[in-house]
C-alpha cells in the first residue's frame, strides 16, 4: 500500500467582505485543537483513506471593542489510523466567502509520500465548536468530515 500524506494548510485569516455579510471566530486568542474523523478520496490514481485528523491553532486577537476575531493560526497537525499515519498538516490562509456563505482554505495541499496529488480550495463551516469539511480539492480529490474543537470555537457574525 502506498504511503499517503495529505497536507491540509490551514492559515486562518478574515478578508474584507461587506460588513452585513462578515463572519467572524470567537473566542479571540484562545488555543484550541480540532480532532475527528476525515475521509480523503482520489479519482486517479483512486484513494480512499479515512483518518482520525488532529489539528492545533491559536485563534487571533480580539477586534478592537469586540469579542471576536476574524483570524486564526493552525501551527500543523497529525493523523492515525489504517495507512494515515505519516498524514502530516502544513501552513495555507482560511478567509470568509461571503458569496457561498462558509470559509475557504487556500491552498489546500495533498501529498502522497511527499509528492503533490492535489492542490486548491477547500470550504469548510465552522458550528458551535464543529468544523465541517464537504468539498472537493481539484483536480480531482475530495475531503469529508467533522472535527471537534478544545474549547469551543464557534462562528459569529
Amino acid at each position: 500500500m502506498f504511503k499517503k500524506v495529505l497536507m491540509i494548510g490551514v492559515l486562518l485569516s478574515g478578508t474584507a467582505v461587506t460588513p452585513a455579510f462578515a463572519q467572524f471566530l470567537n473566542p479571540p486568542a484562545t488555543s484550541f485543537s480540532a480532532s475527528g474523523s476525515v475521509q480523503f478520496t482520489k479519482d486517479d490514481p483512486s484513494i480512499s483513506l479515512t483518518c482520525n485528523l488532529t489539528l492545533t491553532g491559536t485563534t487571533g486577537a480580539a477586534i478592537t471593542g469586540t469579542t471576536k476575531t476574524a483570524t486564526a493560526t493552525i501551527s500543523g497537525g497529525t493523523n492515525t489510523g489504517d495507512g494515515c499515519d505519516d498524514l502530516t498538516v502544513d501552513g495555507g490562509t482560511v478567509s470568509y466567502d461571503s458569496v457561498a456563505g462558509d470559509w475557504m482554505l487556500t491552498p489546500t495541499v495533498v501529498r502522497n509520500s511527499g509528492t503533490p496529488i492535489c492542490g486548491g480550495v477547500v470550504h469548510f463551516t465552522v458550528n458551535s465548536g464543529f468544523i465541517i469539511f464537504n468539498s472537493p480539492i481539484a483536480p480531482d480529490c475530495h475531503a469529508t468530515g467533522v472535527l471537534t474543537t478544545t474549547p469551543t470555537i464557534s462562528e459569529v457574525p
